[in-house]
């Protein structure tokens, strides 16, 4: 993923569950194997990616 609704997401990587109704979101933390899952939302009106974005900046 790149840039999604005006949030830069490069390195993080999106699947679906429960009929494509809610999206994940997550990266690879390759140095110590680890995924981190950054956010789960409702796929609706790209909320999710809304939300990881403050997340994200706030850790700034």
């Amino acid at each position: 993923m790149e840039n999604v609704r005006g949030f830069n997401l490069t390195g993080f990587y999106k699947i679906y569950a429960a009929k494509k109704s809610i999206r994940i979101v997550y990266r690879i933390i390759e140095e110590n194997i680890v995924v981190e899952i950054v956010g789960i939302g409702r796929r609706a009106e790209f909320e999710v990616y809304t939300d990881i974005a403050r997340r994200l900046m706030k850790k700034k």
